[in-house]
């Protein structure tokens, strides 16, 4: 058999054979570049996917700690001293003498009032008020009633972590530390309304978010910031209201949520007559500025002690008195 080649044909073959091949190179290329890795190839993860790794763990570490930290203050005399001073609406001029006052507290394991076979802590306190101040008279611990013991770091508990919405904020050097910064907010919060208690009106508190600053190494939390999520604001309108057997009027107001940011910080103790070293909160300060309210803007400074509480105790209850 004899081959023609067509001279005016030839060219016209070539050029669309070469756009064909064109055509069909990324059809090619696309599947080889989405194919699955082969075995021994490996690939870095995103950063996100580092910083929700990393928080899985430090929110596993933290539960253990706020765990621990409840059992710290088992047996552990706590000496606080605060100290109260009001501003004026500039929220920096001072007003009238700061207030102090002092007091201490000591977290008791008891059987529980409804399971007398299980056990839980509990506080009893001892309030010392300002010398100046003689509305209230001092209580003994002896006097003192008991209430379920409520750490500021039970929100991290296992069980409690799923109020909260918690992110991963990167790391910070805090006192020539290094720490993770742990940022969080409540899963679910409302503005602040107007409530009724004991036959008095009061106001829920505005919700906050915060902070957590958590060393690399240990996993202790040294220090926890709050703040308002937003600037609330409450109105409540005129009105008639009855007081005992008298009917008074109320005016309009408004609350105004401007300030309320809190900080605790943490630290390592050496309890004197005790080998024992445990981490516990070592001050704490709160500035409030809240528009209309009875105390409308005040900073209050709190610093603690602690000693270990050698003394075997019996709490009494009503019955054995």
């Amino acid at each position: 058999m004899r081959t023609i080649f067509n001279k005016g044909i030839g060219p016209k073959i070539k050029v669309k054979y070469f756009f064909t091949l064109a055509l069909a190179l990324p059809c090619v290329c696309i599947p080889l570049q989405c194919s699955p890795p082969v075995q021994g190839q490996s690939f870095e993860p995103s950063p996100q996917q580092n910083h929700d790794t990393r928080l899985r763990l430090i929110l596993e570490k933290l539960a253990g700690k706020a765990l621990q930290y409840r059992e710290n203050y088992t047996l552990v005399l706590m000496r606080w001293q605060t100290k109260l001073q009001y501003f004026k609406d500039d929220l920096t001029t001072p007003k009238d003498k700061p207030l102090k006052s002092e007091g201490e507290s000591l977290v008791i394991r008891r059987s529980l009032p409804d399971k007398s076979s299980e056990s839980g802590l509990f506080v009893i306190r001892k309030l010392k008020e300002d010398a100046e101040d003689e509305k209230r008279k001092d209580q003994s611990l002896k006097e003192a009633k008991p209430y379920p013991f409520v750490s500021e770091l039970d929100f991290l508990l296992t069980e409690e972590q799923a109020n909260h919405r918690f992110s991963y904020g990167g790391q910070e050097e805090v006192q020539g530390r290094k720490v993770h910064v742990v940022n969080f907010i409540p899963g679910k919060y409302e503005a602040s309304k107007f409530y009724k208690e004991n036959g008095q009106r009061r106001f829920s508190a505005a919700s906050r978010k915060g902070r957590i600053l958590v060393e690399t190494e240990s996993y202790d939390v040294l220090q926890i910031d709050w703040t308002l999520i937003e600037n609330d604001q409450l109105h409540l309108g005129f009105g008639v209201e009855r007081k005992k057997i008298f009917f008074i009027t109320r005016p309009n107001f408004d609350l105004k949520w401007e300030r309320w940011d809190t900080t605790l910080k943490y630290k390592e103790y050496h309890l004197p007559n005790s080998e024992q070293q445990v981490w516990l909160l070592a001050s704490s300060e709160t500035f409030w500025a809240v528009r209309s309210a009875r105390k409308p803007v005040y900073r209050l400074n709190t610093t603690f002690e602690y000693k270990r509480f050698n003394t075997d105790i019996k709490v009494l209850d009503a019955d054995d008195r």
